[in-house]
């Protein structure tokens, strides 16, 4: 494995990690995850993401069937542990791996800085890539994600493209080629929180499987985790 993808997968790690000593999650830990929520769905119990406008490029949307099946299986797994806890799992056929968002909820709309985003993916010659999974983590804020290597570093190198060449681009923007899996949404006691934990450690040993990524999507994201979006351009991959 070269050394990029080794810093990529302790960078994981590293995150997990903040998790382990946890005995519990509680209703603070997990306050940015409810907050992605209708408020009145977390009270009814059927999370619901909120409205946002978001402008992001990302790939998969949708996986193919066998790298869609191997996540299934994971996050039925996850809901046999959290069993009549509150969470969310993004469906099947929202599934994607982000690659840059060049509008964040928080930021003014800049037609501008969209079109000219446009124009930049339009004549960039991004490559394929395999996208490689090591198994799911989750984070004390309750996200939940499959923690994948982008193979050879196709992803990573197109996201450098882009922030290289749109000065005014937001510098808030993953480091990761993971793929959000869902959100815990309700605080977790110590028996709960052990079982995913061990599950979690188990995935990142033993659980491997792998898609190829041959086009990016372009979106304009208008709820949380794909769930209303418009298709601004696909691109294939060379």
């Amino acid at each position: 494995m070269k050394e990029i993808d080794l810093e990529l997968l302790k960078s994981y790690d590293n995150r997990f990690s903040e998790l382990l000593n946890l005995q519990e999650i509680n209703l603070d830990n997990i306050k940015t995850s409810l907050e992605l929520f209708e408020s009145e769905s977390i009270t009814s119990g059927n999370p619901i993401p909120k409205k946002l406008e978001v402008y992001c490029m990302v790939g998969g949307l949708p996986f193919d069937f066998k790298f869609i099946k191997e996540i299934k299986e994971i996050q039925e797994k996850i809901k046999s542990i959290l069993r009549d806890k509150l969470y969310y799992l993004v469906r099947p056929e929202n599934l994607a791996v982000e690659v840059i968002v060049f509008k964040w909820p928080s930021q003014n709309y800049d037609k501008n800085l969209i079109q000219e985003s446009l124009k930049l993916v339009k004549k960039t010659q991004f490559k394929k890539f395999k996208l490689c999974s090591y198994g799911f983590q989750f984070h004390s804020d309750g996200a939940i994600i499959l923690r994948c290597i982008d193979n050879p570093d196709n992803l990573r190198n197109g996201r450098k493209i882009i922030q290289e060449n749109i000065q005014d681009l937001w510098k808030k923007q993953s480091n990761w080629a993971h793929v959000p899996l869902g959100r815990i949404l309700e605080p977790l006691d110590k028996k709960t929180l052990k079982e995913l934990k061990d599950f979690s450690i188990y995935s990142q040993k033993n659980i491997r499987f792998e898609t190829e990524i041959n086009k990016f999507h372009l979106l304009h994201e208008k709820r949380w985790y794909q769930c209303d979006r418009s298709n601004l351009l696909t691109i294939d991959l060379i």
